[in-house]
């Protein structure tokens, strides 16, 4: 493993940072659901990043599980609380994703249909033809 005087402030400036953007989540103006998605993220990461710190620059090193069972247990139960905190961060990020997209989506049909209703009635009040081309016919020669 490394020595914790290089791994714990490491830890401690990620963690200075995810708690930034936590906090800059928090304040923004964006939709309550992305926002408590992004807000749990974060908090998992927060712990995610102080086991990892514990796991590679304190815990105990295990040479030979057999004589020190309480130190092999330790390591083991570490390690699956990164891994399953690991694997919530991404469902998250996925879950986050899809909802941006949705999102997206929503609103891009949204400004489809204001951009048609403008246009039809745009075209409602004006002289000649109504649309590109100027002409009843196609544009290609």
């Amino acid at each position: 493993m490394l020595p914790g005087w290089v791994v714990i402030p490491l830890a401690l400036l990620t963690m200075l940072g995810v708690a930034g953007h936590v906090l800059s989540v928090h304040a923004s103006d964006m939709p309550l659901q992305r926002r408590r998605l992004r807000i749990a993220a974060g908090m998992l990461m927060l712990v995610l990043t102080g086991l990892l710190a514990y796991a590679l620059g304190v815990a105990e090193v295990v040479v030979d599980p057999r004589t020190q069972p309480g130190a092999a247990r330790q390591f083991v139960i570490i390690w699956l609380a990164i891994v399953g905190l690991l694997a919530i961060v991404v469902m998250l990020a996925i879950v986050d994703a899809w909802e941006t997209t949705r999102s997206g989506w929503v609103e891009h049909r949204r400004l489809r249909a204001k951009m048609r209703s403008e246009s039809r009635s745009g075209s409602d009040g004006g002289a000649g033809g109504g649309g590109r081309g100027g002409g009843g016919g196609s544009s290609r020669g």
